[in-house]
């Protein structure tokens, strides 16, 4: 691959990081104080809109924002006719969602106050959607930081909405307004950012884009409802079978692989336009890609859930509050979707990037299916931590289904060296930081990650080659990446 090629995904992995790490971070402070000041009940209900809406609310993303990225990508002269038709789509789509969204919860009978949130927060995903077609814009354009700064002015909006209306006492309702007013502003300045730096747009309906971008949208949007199926209907249920204090602790237990889940997502969605332009024209190329971002995933993320199984009590406990106590137990076993969504978020869109939508959303509608039954099973027994325990197994069937497609495609990746030293070097730091466990927490995460980066040095789990392109993702320098 061209040295300029190795340039533009060290520059774009940093800006979708440094964009997806603020999100991140001001994503979490959010939660931390909304958790602390609502407490499980309260903070249960809002998550139970929250995975609600974002469950129904694929019928207005409509996997359309996929194509409009390689569409852009290849040809940036028709990213207006195509955003605007994307635009009238969602338009569309949005009605027909809200419709369902308010009768499936009428329906399913929640509590006056928890339906009013729902329809809130089902109003803020709508303007959020739209936005998101916007994002889809500078991706196209492989101009990551327009998003880095939209997102930044976003969460912050919506941050410091949130804080004013918990101070002035309006609870969990005033947060859903909160929500409705960041996503006007993230919209706002989405817009403002395409039609000043990208490109305006042509008011005219084209049914051929329609129907194109439908189309090729369809797998990706297949591909979204089963994602969100196996990550949010174990809340649903739980809400329903359980109570809303339960959901509060399980989705304050899911907020760590929240956090986690910002490195796969920041470098695969750099990794998509790339994939998309190399693989039809150097095979060779693509693969050498692949396995070392592949191998590079793996090895951190190993550590990353050794280390929260054994630190996770007194995370939560820092962070969230006694009020949370129950969280701890559920993270012990949900961090474990960690190594395995690092890996199939990689996966998903390089199939996606290759062609190979179909294939991925085949991947995903099998991983809902098996969630839904696992969860039917496992809920009424084990709650939460029942939940959990489907999660992972979920995860598990979904990165074995991705590996064989990979397989086909791309041939064998190779990692099982690397899986047995990132292995070896997490059992010996998670001895070390059990016996130090009366250590202060940022004291045992400092010696572990320094005793894991260490031991892989020593077994050669990591080279010195990795070493010096770590730094260059850094530094935005360039080396051309070799096959293994």
């Amino acid at each position: 691959m061209a040295s300029v090629e190795v340039k533009g995904f060290l520059k774009n992995s940093l800006a979708m990081l440094v964009a997806k790490g603020l999100d991140k971070v001001l994503a979490m402070v959010l939660v931390i104080y909304l958790s602390r000041r609502l407490g499980p009940e309260a903070y249960g209900k809002l998550e139970t809109a929250n995975v609600f809406v974002t469950l129904f609310g694929i019928l207005i993303l409509l996997g359309v924002d996929k194509p409009l990225v390689s569409e852009t990508a290849r040809d940036r002269s028709r990213a207006g006719a195509i955003l605007t038709n994307v635009l009238a789509l969602k338009l569309v789509a949005g009605v027909a969602a809200g419709a369902l969204i308010y009768a499936v919860a009428i329906l399913m009978r929640y509590p006056q106050s928890t339906a009013r949130l729902i329809y809130m927060v089902a109003f803020s995903f709508f303007f959020n959607s739209l936005a998101g077609s916007f994002y889809a814009v500078f991706n196209g354009f492989e101009r990551f930081e327009y998003e880095t700064l939209t997102t930044a002015v976003a969460k912050l909006s919506k941050l410091i909405l949130s804080l004013i209306a918990l101070s002035l006492g309006y609870g969990a309702m005033g947060v859903g307004v909160a929500y409705l007013g960041g996503s006007l502003i993230n919209l706002a300045v989405s817009i403002y950012f395409t039609l000043r730096r990208f490109t305006g747009l042509e008011l005219r309906i084209d049914r051929g884009i329609i129907k194109t971008i439908f189309l090729a949208g369809l797998p990706f949007a297949l591909d979204l409802l089963f994602v969100q199926i196996y990550f949010n209907i174990d809340s649903v249920m739980l809400s329903r079978l359980a109570d809303e204090a339960t959901v509060g602790w399980y989705r304050i237990a899911y907020q760590f692989v929240f956090a986690f889940d910002l490195i796969p997502t920041a470098i695969s969605i750099s990794a998509f336009p790339l994939f998309a332009r190399l693989y039809p024209i150097s095979l060779e190329e693509a693969v050498a890609i692949y396995r070392k971002i592949f191998r590079y995933l793996l090895v951190l993320s190993i550590p990353m859930a050794a280390g929260v199984t054994l630190l996770g009590g007194k995370m939560v406990a820092l962070i969230f509050g006694s009020g949370y106590f129950n969280s701890a137990a559920i993270l012990r076993i949900i961090i474990w979707t960690t190594p395995f969504i690092f890996l199939t978020s990689l996966q998903g869109r390089v199939l996606g990037a290759i062609g190979r939508s179909k294939e991925m959303a085949l991947v995903t509608g099998a991983g809902a299916l098996f969630n839904i039954l696992f969860n039917m099973i496992a809920i009424p027994l084990y709650g939460a931590e029942g939940a959990a325990l489907a999660t992972v197994a979920t995860e598990i069937a979904s990165f074995s289904l991705y590996s064989f497609f990979i397989r086909k495609h791309l041939g064998r990746v190779g990692m099982v060296k690397a899986l047995l030293l990132s292995l070896l070097s997490s059992l010996l730091m998670g001895f070390v930081i059990f016996y130090l466990r009366g250590f202060n927490l940022f004291i045992n995460i400092i010696i572990g990650a320094t005793l894991y980066l260490g031991a892989m040095v020593v077994v050669g789990g990591i080279s010195r080659e990795d070493l010096i392109w770590a730094v260059d993702l850094v530094k935005g320098k360039v080396r051309r990446l070799r096959p293994f």
